[in-house]
C-alpha cells in the first residue's frame, strides 16, 4: 500500500472511531468499559502497519544542505526547538 494510502487509513480510523456516533454504534458491539481500550488498540495497529510498511514518498529533493556548518546550525536550531 502507498504511502499516501497509509497516511489516509490512520487519518480515516481516527476521524471515525473519534465521533460519538461511532462510539454509540461500537458500545453495542463492545462494553462501553473497553470502548477506549479497542480505540487505542486499533489505532496502535493503524500505526504499526503504517510504520512496518512505511515507503519513501517519489518526490524531488525541494532543498538540501550539504555545507558541514550549514548542518550543524540546522541540527542546533532543531535541538533548541524541541
Amino acid at each position: 500500500m502507498p504511502s499516501t494510502g497509509l497516511l489516509a487509513l490512520f487519518a480515516l480510523q481516527h476521524s471515525l472511531m473519534a465521533r460519538r456516533w461511532f462510539k454509540q454504534a461500537w458500545t453495542r458491539i463492545v462494553p462501553a468499559a473497553v470502548e477506549r481500550s479497542t480505540y487505542v488498540l486499533a489505532a496502535s495497529a493503524v500505526l504499526a502497519l503504517l510504520l512496518w510498511q512505511w515507503q519513501p514518498i517519489a518526490e524531488p529533493v525541494i532543498w538540501r544542505v550539504e555545507s558541514p556548518l550549514g548542518v550543524q546550525v540546522l541540527g542546533a536550531v532543531s535541538g533548541c526547538a524541541a
